[in-house]
């Protein structure tokens, strides 16, 4: 998956795409809010990484 692909999607299905960096300054991950996942994407746009937070463990 790359972010173009990510964007897509999200604007596809009437999603917000987000950008953050909740992990450390200047680190950019993308989220759709509503599904808790984070995703963080290498400099040439691939998927690098993606983190999902336990429904369980969240107080939102």
């Amino acid at each position: 998956m790359t972010l173009k692909d990510l964007a897509a999607f999200a604007e596809e299905q009437g999603l917000a795409l987000d950008q953050c960096e909740p992990f450390a300054a200047g680190e950019v991950w993308w989220r759709l809010p509503d599904s808790k996942t984070l995703l963080s994407f290498e400099d040439h746009g691939f998927l690098a990484a993606a983190h999902r937070s336990e429904p369980a463990l969240l107080h939102d």
